[in-house]
């Protein structure tokens, strides 16, 4: 009795780590940060377009770093890249 008593104790054990593992530490990494641009001052003299194209090549280099999508460009998206003086 002791022995199956310890056994269902461990796999509840086990079971608690696995789920733990798989909604709070890997489910932050799955997640794809959804951006857009905010504030924007003309006077870097670069165009929209042009930083919209700059961050894009910066986040490619991260996502070839760790092998899947992290960022994506999204018109309306709570988090904004400013570029301001």
């Amino acid at each position: 009795m002791k022995i199956i008593r310890a056994m269902v104790l461990y796999g509840c054990l086990i079971m608690s780590l696995f789920l733990l593992w798989q909604t709070i530490l890997q489910s932050k990494c799955k997640k794809i940060t959804k951006y857009d641009i905010g504030k924007f001052d003309t006077r870097f003299g670069i165009e929209r377009e042009g930083f919209i194209d700059a961050i894009t090549r910066s986040e490619e280099v991260w996502e070839k770093i760790s092998g899947r999508e992290l960022f994506s460009y999204s018109p309306g998206a709570d988090f904004k890249i400013n570029l301001i003086q």
